[in-house]
């Protein structure tokens, strides 16, 4: 077989008569072959920190094997409900429901839609970041329409009224100043080095902490607003190594998060650059219109922002219509 020969049989292999006809169904739709389902598989398990796939694992799949690994094939299901916008399940692809009874998988707007109170979201908040990076992997995207809601209730979280009255330690300005100051230290690191599975892990310890400090220390009104934006910053830094390792469900979740934190801590700055990320991401996957509407928001929040937050709005509205091809506005 030559080349060419090969590279042929692997496009057609999603539609020829294969023994999985949900996946090949599904690969069809994605408008995928084996070889891309692999390709957008592997960065996602570097991120979890799961060994890689050969390129070829695809075609096995569709005649008739599976992964060993459960993680990898509730990840084949993550990755072609992103892809093909509608859910696939583990169960669908590879006909294993759980002992149990099927139960619906984890998405990314999970107790982060309606009103919630400051408790609460720390609540969520917490609980996600201690979840294991291959439950965070395999997370599964909300619906365009579920996700534009989830933000827009998140811009409306009710911000921290009073002063903890906890029995711990009381945390004191200056404590403030070494967290805000490691906080610029890893958006740096960020900047140079990108967010590999070492820099997200670290991040996701730093920002456990901080939680943990908000929801169980003492302190005054002023340190606990800074310490709660401490954390919308940590969790807006988490959600961008997400992206940037293909973990789109995981990402949206953090500045999900990101978002309520910074509405309790009234930092408008973090809540329009986080609107800010979610157009520049949503223009990268081809959805010009929705991310127009993010941007819009970006910039509606930067009223009483500084000339560079502004301008970094309204760079992310650039941004939006040149994805929309429409280069005069």
């Amino acid at each position: 077989m030559t080349l060419r020969d090969a590279t042929s049989a692997d496009a057609g292999s999603a539609s020829a008569d294969v023994a999985n006809q949900a996946l090949a169904a599904a690969l069809r739709k994605a408008r995928w072959t084996p070889r891309d389902l692999v390709r957008a598989l592997n960065p996602r398990l570097e991120a979890a920190g799961q060994p890689t796939l050969h390129l070829t694992a695809g075609r096995a799949w569709l005649n008739g094997t599976r992964p060993r690994s459960g993680t990898v094939r509730r990840l084949v299901a993550t990755v072609l409900t992103e892809a093909t916008g509608t859910p696939s399940t583990s169960a669908d692809l590879w006909g294993e429901p759980a002992a149990g009874g099927t139960t619906p998988e984890k998405t990314a707007t999970d107790d982060l839609v309606g009103r919630r109170s400051v408790g609460d979201v720390l609540a969520t908040a917490i609980a996600w970041t201690a979840t294991d990076p291959q439950e965070q992997a395999i997370l599964h995207p909300a619906g365009d329409s579920q996700l534009l809601s989830a933000v827009w209730d998140a811009t409306r979280q009710s911000p921290l009224r009073a002063a903890a009255q906890g029995t711990q330690e009381q945390v004191l300005p200056a404590f403030v100043d070494v967290l805000e100051g490691h906080l610029g230290r890893l958006r740096r690191l960020d900047d140079i080095a990108g967010g590999g599975a070492l820099s997200q892990r670290y991040v996701r310890t730093e920002l456990a902490g901080v939680l943990d400090l908000v929801r169980s220390s003492s302190y005054t009104t002023d340190v606990g607003t800074r310490l709660l934006a401490t954390a919308s910053g940590m969790a807006q830094l988490s959600g961008w190594m997400a992206f940037d390792a293909d973990l789109h469900a995981a990402a949206q979740r953090y500045q999900l998060l990101a978002i309520r934190l910074a509405r309790a801590a009234d930092d408008t700055t973090t809540v329009a650059n986080v609107l800010g990320m979610l157009a520049y991401q949503h223009a990268a996957a081809g959805k010009p219109a929705a991310s127009l509407r993010y941007a819009e928001a970006a910039v509606d929040h930067t009223a009483r922002s500084s000339p560079i937050v502004r301008a970094r709005a309204w760079g992310r509205m650039a941004t939006a219509h040149a994805a929309a091809g429409d280069i005069s506005a």
